[in-house]
C-alpha cells in the first residue's frame, strides 16, 4: 500500500512541473508568463502586447511559484527573451518591460 502511494504521488510531482512549463523547440518555459502574453495579444486590440499588459506579464514573472521576487530562474529569463522576441509589443510595453529588468538587474 504505502509504495504505491508513494509512486502515484511522485508521478503527481512530475506532472505539476509539467504544466507550469512548457517545451517549445526542445527548451523550457515559464507556461504562465507565455500564457500571460497570449492572452494579451488574443481578442481585443491590436494584438500588440500594451504597457498594461506588460505589468501583468511582470507580475506573472515576478510571481515564480512563491520563490520570492528577486530569483528569477534561468527558464524564466529565457521566457522573457522568448517573449520579447515571439510578441508583438507596443514601444511604450518594450520600454517598461525592458527598464524594469534593468532595475531589476536582470
Amino acid at each position: 500500500g504505502l509504495r504505491r502511494g508513494a509512486r502515484r504521488g511522485a508521478v503527481l510531482s512530475v506532472r505539476a512541473d509539467a504544466s507550469y512549463y512548457e517545451q517549445i523547440d526542445g527548451k523550457k518555459y515559464d507556461r504562465g508568463v507565455l500564457d500571460a502574453c497570449r492572452k494579451a495579444v488574443k481578442g481585443v486590440g491590436d494584438g500588440r502586447i500594451s504597457k498594461e499588459d506588460a505589468v501583468a506579464i511582470m507580475e506573472e514573472v515576478l510571481d515564480g511559484g512563491g520563490r520570492g521576487k528577486s530569483a528569477v530562474t534561468d527558464i524564466e529569463m529565457d521566457t522573457i527573451q522568448y517573449a520579447l522576441d515571439n510578441f508583438k509589443w507596443t514601444d511604450a510595453a518594450k520600454e517598461w518591460f525592458e527598464a524594469k529588468l534593468t532595475e531589476q538587474n536582470w
